[in-house]
């Protein structure tokens, strides 16, 4: 069964074509590892809810934004040699060094895919 891993971070909107650079060199090592696609968004008129919202889950300030990623796997299995073969490997761990995100606020998960209709 299908299985993605989704994040959402917050980024400094000085730093965001840095970041843009950055994920796109991950996303062709995740796609060289197997992914089937790797998409990442930037937020466009998200607000601060009363209760919840990207930007409140991140904890994003007046000069972040809020990114959204997703990588498509075929399977979990495969997402899962994916990870330990990139925390295995020193160009993905430099480039995740370099990403100019704050860890801290990221928040990300593995989901098992109920619907999927199109690409994949």
């Amino acid at each position: 069964m299908a299985y993605v891993d989704n994040f959402v971070v917050p980024v400094k909107r000085s730093d965001l074509e840095s970041y843009r650079s950055c994920a796109a060199e991950m996303a062709r090592l995740w796609r060289k590892l197997g992914a089937i696609s790797v998409v990442e968004a930037v937020g466009d008129g998200l607000t601060w809810g009363k209760t919840t919202s990207f930007p409140r889950a991140v904890l994003a300030t007046d000069d972040e934004v809020v990114v959204m990623a997703t990588i498509l796997w075929r399977d979990k299995a495969q997402k899962e040699a994916a990870t330990a073969a990139a925390f295995a490997d020193p160009a993905m761990l430099a480039l995740m060094d370099r990403t100019p995100v704050d860890g801290a606020r990221m928040i990300w998960g593995g989901f098992e895919v109920l619907v999927q209709e199109g690409h994949g």
